[in-house]
């Protein structure tokens, strides 16, 4: 059985051919800063995702890419304390945009062991993390609306009726509230009546106007 040996040493790799292995991953940010957190190199594909060139990013902190600035100092105590740090979540760009990016810092050492910087590597995950939550969504609302059923096909009682179906449009909506209003006829027109109400105690909703048809 023949074995095979690889030459490769890592050691061999000089600085320029790293720079430009790190700079064709145009579709990973690759970033990497001093001790204190400070970007010294920023590559194409952190351009790329993120939106801000290298120049603009060199000596500057990674506070900008997150909505809690301290984010990216945990992160730093994680990697300097076990090694590793980092975590999937929404990441802010230049133009106001977000993508959500899986993330992870690790410590640079030099040869005493000591850390001399840290290197940040972010991927793109936005289009999974978007399919992820309208599966989840159509499975809530799938759920919300069987539970609903069931418990029309089991009732008799008109407003009970009624009163289910207010209650999962508020659910499947967000809305804070929702209620459901029937026309009747007085001395002063058309007007509407609650019928029924979820989300607040009627006590609640009495500080609002009735609605009104009009012309």
């Amino acid at each position: 059985m023949s074995k095979v040996v690889s030459d490769f040493q890592p050691d061999t790799i000089t600085a320029p051919e790293w720079r430009q292995i790190v700079q064709s991953a145009t579709d990973t940010a690759i970033i990497s800063t001093d001790s204190s957190g400070r970007v010294t190199s920023w590559n194409r594909g952190a351009c790329v995702l993120l939106g801000w060139s290298e120049e603009e990013m060199l000596g500057q902190t990674l506070e900008r890419l997150f909505e809690d600035p301290e984010q990216i100092n945990r992160e730093i105590r994680d990697a300097s304390d076990h090694g590793r740090g980092g975590a999937e979540g929404w990441r802010l760009k230049k133009d106001g945009g977000q993508l959500w990016a899986a993330g992870e810092m690790s410590p640079i050492r030099g040869s005493q062991g000591e850390i001399t910087g840290f290197v940040k590597i972010l991927r793109d995950r936005t289009r999974a993390k978007v399919a992820e939550d309208e599966a989840a969504e159509e499975r809530r609302a799938l759920s919300i609306l069987n539970r609903a059923g069931s418990a029309l096909a089991s009732e008799s009682d008109l407003q009970r009726l009624v009163q289910i179906v207010t209650d999962a449009g508020v659910e499947l909506s967000y809305a804070e509230f929702g209620a459901f209003f029937y026309n009747v006829t007085n001395q002063q027109g058309e007007s509407y009546t609650l019928y029924t109400l979820s989300g607040v105690p009627k006590e609640a909703f009495s500080k609002f106007p009735m609605p009104r048809n009009t012309e």
